[in-house]
């Protein structure tokens, strides 16, 4: 018969260590990403323009292309976007990595 392997015992303590220890990680990819501070707020503030340009898309008559601040303000959201996923997919490389050596 197969012998049962272990289960790890501590996922959720396991994952809020990595998501303190990986602050340095955080800042090389804003650093990547954004330009600086104003430029990651900005990208932030963006989320509400593109918010407003698809709750108005219904309203408008006929089609026209977006205004260039919203094709820009879309452009921001998608870096921001790429950004939590790039600092998620990070986190739980690592997460899986560490489970593996320590259930082996």
């Amino acid at each position: 018969m197969h012998a049962k392997t272990t289960d790890f015992q501590f996922p959720l303590l396991l994952v809020l260590v990595l998501i303190v220890a990986n602050i340095p990680t955080y800042i090389f990819l804003g650093r990547v990403f954004f330009k600086g501070w104003r430029d990651f707020f900005n990208c932030v503030s963006s989320i509400g323009i593109v918010n407003y340009s698809l709750e108005m898309y219904g309203y408008r008559f006929g089609w026209r292309p977006p205004p260039d601040r919203e094709v820009d303000a879309l452009y921001a959201v998608l870096r921001l976007l790429l950004f939590g996923l790039g600092s998620l997919c990070c986190i739980a490389a690592e997460y899986h990595g560490i489970v593996w050596l320590l259930t082996r």
